[in-house]
């Protein structure tokens, strides 16, 4: 899912300046399998990726699994919560 801010702030009679896109990305296979083990996990999923610009820079961002993981205190996901986060690293820099 792709949502771009400015537009539904304008749509709103809003004025937001910088564009500001925000991407829900997920891989099924690995959000079923820590949704097995927690499933509270599902309150930070999917993975959220943003793709902003100001002042004519682009700036490419995301949550990091690693970090949300913890907010559950379950050590059985960090490991997943490591490849996740690697594997969403990975696409950033390929992009740039």
């Amino acid at each position: 899912m792709v949502s771009k801010v400015k537009e539904a702030e304008i749509e709103k009679g809003l004025d937001f300046e910088e564009d500001f896109v925000v991407m829900e990305v997920c891989n099924p296979k690995k959000a079923k399998e820590v949704m097995g083990k927690n499933i509270h996990i599902g309150y930070v999923l999917p993975c959220k990726m943003v793709v902003r610009e100001k002042n004519n820079q682009t700036y490419i961002g995301m949550t990091r699994p690693e970090v949300l993981i913890d907010l559950f205190d379950d050590f059985n996901l960090n490991e997943i919560a490591k490849e996740v986060e690697g594997t969403l690293r990975q696409s950033i820099e390929s992009t740039v």
